[in-house]
């Protein structure tokens, strides 16, 4: 490894020749923090160091520090927003880009790098498309509109994804597993009342047959309750057909 101190020449000419060329490529402040660290480095006193640049010790002291720590980045101004040391990245999007097919969403990361999922996959779609979302990377809208949701149920499953991970993704909404409010008493009467009301020639809709239950038992139920159960137990198929084996069963027992 060269080393010069004390055995070689050095021409002031070319010192200020070279120091002002290199200046207007890296600015004189890098200029100065790479001879700084080449003196330190050749063994240099850090205060004469520090002296000679018109700075402080425990400045210089931290700034060495970082360089041997940080490496190239260290010798610039950091409030440059790109390095002119380090090789500028090729072909990476400020932004990934969401796009959609008839099959696939497709996350364009860069030139070369894509996500794509199956539109069929709706975990897999929720889970990639929230975590960026959640990232900052991808707009509310855009992933409301990939996954075919509201914003509004667009944010509950983010937080949901977060708080729980992917099983918070999966609906659980069952529905009413039981009725609570029909009992089998009462559906009892709904089919006495259906009955009656098909033997006595009355209307069976569900607004006749909520009113005659309320005269009949002094029960409220709502028409569409009533024709909800109703339809569960088939009676609808049966309004045409149980009159006629009603009269058939009346005139067999005249006989």
């Amino acid at each position: 490894m060269l080393n010069y101190q004390g055995s070689a020449e050095f021409s002031k000419q070319h010192s200020n020749n070279r120091i002002n060329k290199a200046n207007e490529s890296l600015s004189e402040d890098v200029v100065n923090r790479i001879l700084a660290f080449a003196f330190y480095l050749l063994g240099a006193n850090l205060r004469e160091i520090a002296h000679y640049f018109d700075s402080e010790r425990v400045t210089l002291k931290a700034m060495i520090q970082r360089i041997l720590a940080e490496g190239l980045p260290a010798f610039e101004d950091r409030r440059r927003c790109r390095s002119t040391f380090l090789p500028a990245l090729q072909g990476i999007l400020e932004k990934p880009v969401l796009h959609l097919t008839s099959e696939n969403i497709i996350v364009d990361l860069n030139s070369h790098h894509r996500i794509e999922i199956p539109r069929a996959n709706k975990i897999q779609s929720q889970s990639v498309l929230l975590t960026l979302l959640n990232s900052k990377l991808l707009k509310l809208g855009e992933v409301a509109r990939a996954l075919g949701l509201s914003a509004e149920r667009t944010r509950k499953l983010k937080a949901a994804l977060f708080k729980e991970d992917a099983s918070g993704l999966i609906d659980k909404r069952r529905g009413q597993q039981r009725d609570y409010r029909v009992t089998p008493e009462l559906k009892a009467e709904m089919i006495q009342q259906f009955v009656l009301n098909i033997s006595t020639c009355t209307p069976t809709t569900s607004e006749q047959l909520s009113l005659d239950l309320k005269d009949r038992c002094n029960v409220e139920i709502e028409p569409r309750t009533m024709r909800l159960h109703l339809a569960k137990l088939g009676f609808p198929e049966i309004r045409e057909t149980l009159p006629q084996l009603l009269q058939t069963v009346k005139k067999n027992s005249k006989i």
